[in-house]
């Protein structure tokens, strides 16, 4: 029996769990695999004398079409879209509150959160704010920092996570919500420094 490539796996995988009566969230790496491994799939003609194929690709491709999760992110340039699709008032940050060199790449919006996200340097800067959702669920950031520690910055009680001193990630409350500040990827020689995320909190009220 052949042996199937690791590249496949994602496809069958989440084809065998749509057969299971299963809804798993898949990342949109592993979408993107199992697609083209099902459009290459029905596009395939058996050689002659080679071991027939159990799935049939184009049924699998279809599957995938159908169970493929949604972006529930939209993407625009205008705060006021953001405001009227997530219910979040999210304002625009100066430079003088931003990192030096902070360019702004878009703001995105799902319902209840909304999130500006700046390129800096070779890093990517995520500022979130929720009505509802709080701390790493917001900042979807589930890496194992060296270090996380409580913080009161301006006042302000803020948990931070990161290494030696520089902060990769910050949860805290502001009056009308919750926010998360995140610079990724995570790396111990980077991070915010305090007096730069202190900047970047009151250049969010």
């Amino acid at each position: 029996m052949k042996r199937i490539k690791t590249a496949m796996v994602p496809a069958i995988l989440a084809f065998s769990l749509m057969l299971g009566g299963c809804t798993v969230e898949l990342t949109q790496e592993d979408l993107d695999q199992a697609m083209a491994f099902a459009e290459a799939l029905s596009q395939r003609v058996p050689e002659a004398g080679s071991p027939s194929v159990s799935l049939n690709g184009n049924a699998l491709l279809e599957e995938m079409r159908k169970s493929a999760i949604a972006n529930p992110w939209g993407e625009t340039q205008s705060l006021t879209v953001v405001k009227e699709s997530s219910g979040v008032d999210l304002l625009p940050l100066s430079d003088g509150s931003l990192p030096e060199g902070a360019l702004l790449l878009t703001y995105r919006y799902t319902e209840g959160t909304a999130e500006a996200l700046y390129q800096v340097g070779e890093a990517r800067l995520s500022i979130r704010k929720s009505s509802g959702l709080s701390g790493r669920l917001l900042a979807e950031d589930y890496t194992d920092y060296p270090e996380e520690w409580d913080a009161k910055i301006e006042g302000r009680p803020v948990r931070c996570y990161g290494a030696e001193g520089r902060i990769s990630l910050a949860a805290f409350d502001l009056k009308d919500g919750h926010a998360t500040i995140r610079l990724a990827p995570f790396g111990e020689a980077q991070g915010l420094e305090e007096e730069e995320l202190a900047s970047l909190i009151l250049g969010m009220e």
